[in-house]
């Protein structure tokens, strides 16, 4: 789990990492200790399917032809940490 960074996703799978983060939800924890950034709430589980399936859809643009660069970060992580890492995941996933 992420909390307000960029998930690397080099090596991922977000639409698998979307249902992951789903069923992670439905334990309705009180507390979420992210492998990266700080510790939060179910809030920061909340916000990651969405995150996965937008990725997932830039991906799919990028392998059409646009630039990974043309796209903001999803919705509700424009301020998150790391844009860079999001710009530089959708070019090796677009890539593979």
């Amino acid at each position: 789990c992420w909390n307000g960074i960029h998930p690397r996703m080099h090596d991922g799978f977000p639409a698998a990492w979307a249902e992951y983060s789903e069923s992670l939800i439905g334990l309705d924890p009180s507390h979420v200790i992210p492998g990266h950034g700080v510790p939060g709430t179910i809030d920061a589980l909340r916000e990651l399917p969405d995150y996965f399936r937008a990725v997932d859809g830039i991906v799919a643009e990028v392998q059409a032809g646009a630039t990974p660069t043309d796209f903001e970060a999803p919705a509700g992580s424009t301020d998150w940490a790391g844009i860079a890492r999001f710009h530089d995941g959708i070019r090796v996933l677009a890539g593979r």
